[in-house]
């Protein structure tokens, strides 16, 4: 087996590995959350969903790049 072939499996599989790590601590994390929504009766879990959504969304902004019109400076 060639060794960049070699590479790019040991690669998909860390990546594989870390993205089921990051799916079951979030699950876990809602699962929590929705638990203690249900105990307090508070809708926590709504609340953390939203603003997660827009803690996303202002971070991807934050990382998208536009090139500057600025011509002669």
């Amino acid at each position: 087996m060639k060794k960049t072939t070699r590479n790019n499996i040991l690669r998909y599989i860390i990546a594989m590995v870390a993205v089921l790590v990051f799916l079951l601590i979030a699950s876990l994390l809602c699962m929590g959350l929705y638990w203690l929504s249900d105990k307090t009766g508070l809708p926590i879990y709504t609340a953390v969903t939203i603003a997660g959504i827009f803690y996303a969304a202002w971070l991807i902004s934050k990382s998208i790049t536009t090139p500057d019109d600025k011509e002669g400076e």
